[in-house]
C-alpha cells in the first residue's frame, strides 16, 4: 500500500525554523513580524501566500522577503526542526510491513529536500512531491494525484 505523509506538523515540528525565518525575512524588508499566534498559521501554506497580506501585496517586497527567508533557510533553517516522538518507529514498522512511502508537502522543493534527506528515516521515502520555489501556490491535491499515478 502507498502511504503519503505531509512534512511540517506531521513528521516534524518545524515551528522554530519557520518562526525564525519569517522574523528574519520581515526585518529584511523593514516590516514587523507578527506575533506567535499569527505565525502558527504560517506552518503549511506557501510563503508568498502568507507574506502577501502582511506586506500589502507589494510583489517586490514579497519576493524580497521570500528570498531572505530562503537564504536563511538554506544556511540554517532547514535544520531547525525536531522529529515528533514515535515517528521513527512508525516509519520503520510501515516499511517492515511492506508499505511504500512518499512525502507530499507544500514546502518548496529546495526547502523540503535537505530535511527529508537528513531525517533518520529519510531513505524510507521513495519520492518527494513538493512545489517549485517559483510557484505562488501549492496545489496539494495535484501533488497527491501525481503520487497516486506514479505509484500506480
Amino acid at each position: 500500500m502507498l502511504i503519503l505523509f505531509d512534512l511540517d506538523g506531521t513528521l516534524i515540528d518545524s515551528q522554530t525554523g519557520i518562526f525564525a525565518g519569517v522574523r528574519h525575512a520581515m526585518a529584511s524588508v523593514g516590516a514587523e513580524a507578527p506575533d506567535e499566534s499569527v505565525l502558527r498559521s504560517w506552518i503549511g501554506p506557501p510563503l508568498r501566500v502568507s507574506f502577501g497580506p502582511l506586506l500589502d501585496h507589494d510583489g517586490d517586497r514579497v519576493e524580497r522577503a521570500v528570498e531572505a527567508y530562503s537564504q536563511r533557510f538554506h544556511d540554517i533553517g532547514w535544520s531547525e526542526h525536531t522529529v515528533y516522538p514515535g515517528i521513527p518507529e512508525l516509519i520503520a514498522a510501515l516499511v517492515d510491513a511492506g508499505h511504500r512511502l512518499a512525502v507530499v508537502t507544500s514546502k518548496a522543493r529546495p526547502h523540503a529536500e535537505p530535511i527529508v534527506a537528513h531525517l533518520p528515516f529519510g531513505e524510507a521515502f521513495e519520492q518527494l512531491y513538493a512545489p517549485d520555489p517559483s510557484s505562488a501556490i501549492s496545489e496539494k491535491a495535484e501533488m497527491i494525484s501525481a503520487a497516486v499515478l506514479d505509484f500506480g
